[in-house]
């Protein structure tokens, strides 16, 4: 037998979801951002003690404003380092079929693809730094 229906609208059902993740959140907010500090500050000293150089992306974010022109400015650095994001994609899924051999059970060199992920991977950082930070000012909206 099955269980009887609770919600009878779907807006009633995705009320409630979002009531149970808001409830969620608030139980555990200090421990989801401890853990999420504790995460961005082992990914920064993994990524010091691989190069030792000075790293200019740990812009002060006390602020929305400051918060937000990281975002930008990761977005902004991005583009100007790969032009058009088609024209990346295709470059490196071009290169990756190229190194494709002709027999069917054999990969492309899968260096292909992760060198061209790591070369974008420190945009995403700043910016989801950006965005922790909006979201540690502003808190969970409801649509979330």
């Amino acid at each position: 037998m099955a269980p009887p229906v609770i919600y009878k609208t779907p807006a009633a059902k995705l009320q409630a979801e979002r009531a149970k993740r808001r409830r969620y959140h608030e139980k555990r907010h200090d421990a989801i951002l401890a853990r999420r500090r504790q995460l961005r500050k082992d990914r920064n000293t993994h990524r010091n003690d691989e190069d030792h150089s000075d790293d200019d992306g740990q812009e002060s974010i006390d602020t929305l404003p400051d918060c937000i022109a990281m975002v930008k400015l990761a977005k902004d650095d991005f583009m100007q380092h790969i032009k058009s994001p088609q024209t990346f994609i295709v470059g490196v899924l071009a290169k990756y079929t190229k190194s494709i051999p002709d027999t069917p059970e054999l990969h492309g060199d899968r260096e292909i693809l992760t060198c061209a992920m790591s070369s974008i991977e420190d945009f995403l950082d700043r910016a989801s730094r950006g965005q922790d930070g909006i979201l540690q000012l502003c808190g969970i909206n409801d649509e979330w």
